[in-house]
């Protein structure tokens, strides 16, 4: 998911067949046009993830979209962003995704079902902005399909093993020793979370442990072996796997 790790070579696993690169928690880490280059060079099919974002991220999205379409490569986008969505929304040159961030507003689980509240959201989101595809996040038990008559037409792709908690546009690193009075917007970041993880215990309450990193909460749970049929009912047709919690 991130750039931290060394890309495969494009036969090296018989198993993967696309790359997610990018982050899609923190802008601040988001890649940069050399980094790019270097996993869309290697051959491999590209989706690059981004995060919820401010003018910052957004400048940083249309460097992105400028790089990609000047390669003429043919990648995916995710965005969890309504500003992305829009920045994206007529650049045919990329297949626009629904991030996992974004879809929490269209997609519910209750106990064990998959729901969706609003398709007409979901039809808004595939129509207007061309994404025909949703993420989904890993989840405590295995999902079941949701009890409706027609499916919207999209597809979904499962995250797994790290479900995320909960995100924050501020995190704790980037205003260590930052005195209060100072202004957010004009506090930059040296990305003192990229080396640096917790692992945190709530015994009480949660038997699994949680992750901080950067801006983000992380729960591992063990990788549900859902079997073709299952996948299928789910309409999910590509599992989003984690390498390591995500920087």
């Amino acid at each position: 998911m991130t750039g931290t790790h060394q890309i495969p070579s494009y036969d090296a696993a018989d198993r993967i067949d696309r790359i997610y690169f990018g982050n899609e928690f923190c802008e601040f880490r988001m890649p940069s046009r050399d980094a790019i280059s270097e996993v869309a060079e290697a051959g491999w099919p590209l989706t690059l993830v981004t995060p919820i974002m401010t003018r910052l991220g957004l400048r940083r999205l249309d460097e992105m979209i400028d790089l990609v379409v000047s390669r003429g490569w043919r990648c995916e986008i995710v965005a969890n962003d309504f500003g992305a969505l829009e920045t994206l929304r007529n650049v045919s040159e990329v297949t626009v995704v629904a991030g996992r961030l974004l879809t929490r507003n269209v997609v519910d689980i209750a106990g064990e079902q998959l729901h969706f509240p609003s398709l007409e959201a979901i039809t808004y989101l595939a129509r207007h902005y061309r994404a025909g595809r949703l993420d989904l996040t890993s989840f405590r038990v295995k999902l079941e399909p949701p009890s409706i008559r027609k499916w919207p037409s999209v597809r979904l792709s499962l995250y797994h093993p790290y479900m995320y908690l909960a995100t924050t546009r501020d995190c704790i690193f980037r205003f260590r020793g930052v005195p209060p009075e100072a202004r957010s917007d004009l506090i930059g970041c040296s990305e003192p979370c990229k080396d640096q993880r917790f692992r945190l215990r709530y015994e009480r309450f949660i038997p699994n442990d949680l992750y901080l990193r950067g801006n983000t909460m992380f729960i591992a749970y063990p990788r549900q072996s859902y079997s073709a049929a299952e996948l299928a009912a789910l309409h999910v047709d590509r599992l989003v796997e984690f390498v390591d919690l995500p920087l």
